[in-house]
């Protein structure tokens, strides 16, 4: 979202610190007010209902269930933001031709609204959900994929960037008043978020019938879909490419009715 930040590369850091704190204290006093409220730890609906149960057992009935609709609008509204990063996303990707059927991914209307990513996030997203029906041992398997791609998606960026480090940058700026953590906290932040993103990578993706269910495929889905999913990704980027490299060496750059 930073594309749309007035002068990102000063307010867009420290945007993201404060959301993070924010978000983390939050989620934290909602945690501890919320086992503070059961009325009974060892109670059966606390591993089936969770925050829901706690809710409607402290406010009761009526105010609970007001108060779990007034959540469920907010994760609604939550939602249709991710659904527009997403075909955001799938439009700037399939413009540069990363993803299959990049041309028609990569088309905006008229009023400049990527009908077409909205279309096919919109399908996907369906199709998860009708796989989910019934299922939660699927719904289980559908989140921790989701978790462990975006988690890969911030090892990689992670990554990218102690390599960076290592090599010298940034460079410290004067006085720009551009945001940063100076040497050596930037590097020991940088390598605390890689080690932290690979455990985590572990930890999510590691077989286990508690949480995946009790057949194969649900315990080695992430396992092997993740793999797969990379494969298939370096394959098509590799074809798009030598494509584009003979497109390029087929186009003579000094034409005869320019040089004659």
């Amino acid at each position: 979202m930073s594309e749309e930040t007035e002068d990102a590369a000063r307010t867009a850091p420290r945007a993201v610190i404060r959301s993070l704190v924010a978000a983390g204290a939050i989620g934290f006093l909602i945690l501890v007010l919320s086992v503070m409220a059961i009325p009974d730890i060892t109670a059966g609906q606390l591993t089936t209902e969770g925050l829901p149960y706690v809710v409607t057992t402290v406010l009761g009935n009526t105010v609970g269930h007001i108060m779990i609709v007034a959540v469920t609008i907010a994760v609604f509204v939550c939602s249709l933001a991710i659904q527009a990063w997403t075909a955001r996303t799938v439009l700037a990707m399939g413009r540069e031709n990363d993803l299959p059927g990049g041309q028609w991914l990569g088309r905006t209307n008229h009023h400049g609204v990527p009908v077409n990513a909205t279309l096919a996030v919109t399908g996907i997203g369906l199709l998860i959900l009708i796989v989910n029906l019934n299922n939660p041992k699927a719904f289980n398997v559908v989140v921790a994929l989701g978790i462990v791609l975006i988690y890969l998606a911030y090892l990689g960026a992670t990554l990218v960037g102690l390599k960076k480090r290592l090599g010298g940058w940034p460079e410290e700026p004067a006085s720009s008043g551009l945001f940063t953590l100076r040497k050596p906290w930037g590097m020991v932040v940088n390598i605390v978020a890689v080690i932290y993103g690979g455990v985590m990578l572990v930890n999510l993706a590691w077989p286990r019938a508690e949480f995946y269910g009790t057949e194969w495929y649900q315990q080695y889905a992430v396992v092997i879909f993740v793999p797969v999913l990379i494969v298939a990704g370096l394959c098509y980027r590799a074809a798009t490419r030598n494509r584009a490299d003979a497109i390029d060496a087929d186009i003579d750059p000094e034409p005869e009715a320019l040089t004659a």
